[in-house]
């Protein structure tokens, strides 16, 4: 017996239903739809769960929404000391341009060199975090861990809230921000960006003078546009 002499699953091969062939074929008009409604259109599949439930709210909106997501959590690109071991020689620095050299960093976020395998060579380290057991093992092979100095975050001020909350001539700095309540308190040592609208909009209308660590180039150009100065 040769391959294509071997007999075919009975079922396994069927025809392909015919839809709208007319009465005769049971399948004609509406193709089995029926009349009208969401059912009978394109688009919709029988039989599938897409979450409609007729009209009332359905569950997905119904639950309760858990969970919290921390706006100060930093992403460390991870880096292992068996990696430094294979890529560089001895005595060498390894900071973010090299590591970029080496082809272990491509994106902007911090570094974190983890303890994972062996290092015998000695290395001057610079970068944002190293673990407990990376940095025994750095400081063993004669090498020095030296942490960079992270970007600073700054406390966002937008120009909208500082005119509802000032008056025309208002000088704006720390301490009116503070008593203002548009800084909170345990806020109140970081620095200070003040922002604007990307999408334009007269988001100022009083002449202020704005004192702070930093304001945006879009925030300065309004601020100077209704007579004020920063």
């Amino acid at each position: 017996m040769k391959i294509h002499e071997l007999p075919g699953d009975p079922g396994r091969r069927q025809k392909v239903k015919r839809l709208g062939r007319g009465h005769g074929s049971g399948q004609g008009k509406t193709a089995g739809k029926g009349h009208k409604g969401s059912q009978a259109r394109s688009g919709h599949a029988k039989g599938t769960d897409d979450g409609f439930e007729g009209g009332q709210i359905p569950i997905q909106r119904r639950i309760p929404k858990g969970g919290f997501k921390n706006p100060f959590r930093v992403d460390y690109a991870v880096v292992n000391v068996s990696s430094l071991e294979k890529y560089f020689e001895a005595n060498s620095v390894v900071d973010r341009e090299a590591l970029k050299k080496a082809g272990l960093l491509k994106g902007p976020q911090p570094v974190k060199v983890l303890g994972n395998g062996e290092l015998n060579k000695s290395l001057k380290v610079h970068l944002d975090k190293v673990s407990k057991s990376a940095q025994e093992k750095i400081t063993k092979a004669g090498g020095s861990f030296e942490e960079v100095t992270r970007e600073v975050k700054f406390v966002t001020v937008r120009l909208s809230v500082i005119d509802d909350k000032f008056e025309s001539g208002a000088t704006v700095d720390r301490a009116a921000l503070l008593e203002a309540g548009l800084i909170k308190e345990e806020k109140k040592e970081m620095p200070i960006r003040v922002t604007a609208r990307s999408h334009g909009g007269n988001e100022l209308t009083k002449a202020l003078t704005v004192k702070v660590d930093e304001v945006t180039p879009g925030a300065s150009a309004k601020i100077q546009a209704a007579g004020g100065s920063c």
